[in-house]
């Protein structure tokens, strides 16, 4: 688990490098509260919170998603929206924890997993890792969808 978070930080500070250089504000950070509650959110630091409105920022600025379509994912309402299912393949791609053809990397996400989820956020990658789709779009929205099936009460889009 160690080394990935040590990979994990090497990608991010190269990223942010490469973008910053290109004069583009495009974040690769996503922590793992795509599938967490406010709760789990609010568990995290003022810093992680931050580089997820920034991903979320940037996803929403590059796909033009309509807001209101991520917020209604709460409550389990999944619009069969094309910019809605890019929107969520943005938000996995940024971290490459999803490919483009829509190859899922278990492992990977797995290593994004704040501590105090790891138990909960494995079993629930285990469970929904299979997912399928017609393209990237579509197998992140059908992964979005599994995670809230498997717990509802702690699903959240950022």
């Amino acid at each position: 688990m160690y080394m990935y978070k040590y990979k994990l930080i090497i990608r991010i500070s190269l990223v942010f490098s490469l973008n910053f250089t290109m004069n583009t504000l495009v974040l690769t950070f996503f922590i793992f509260i795509t599938t967490f509650s406010d709760y789990a959110l609010s568990q995290l630091s003022d810093e992680m919170q931050q580089v997820a409105k920034l991903l979320h920022d940037n996803c929403v600025g590059e796909v033009g998603v309509d807001e209101a379509l991520i917020t209604q994912t709460q409550d389990g309402s999944f619009a069969e929206d094309d910019k809605l299912k890019c929107y969520m393949k943005c938000v996995f791609s940024q971290l490459a924890v999803l490919s483009d053809d829509g190859e899922i990397d278990a492992e990977a996400f797995a290593a994004l997993l704040p501590d105090n989820m790891v138990e909960h956020g494995t079993k629930m990658i285990e469970v929904c890792k299979g997912v399928g789709g017609a393209n990237g779009c579509e197998v992140a929205f059908n992964l979005n969808k599994c995670f809230y099936e498997f717990n509802p009460a702690e699903f959240m889009l950022i």
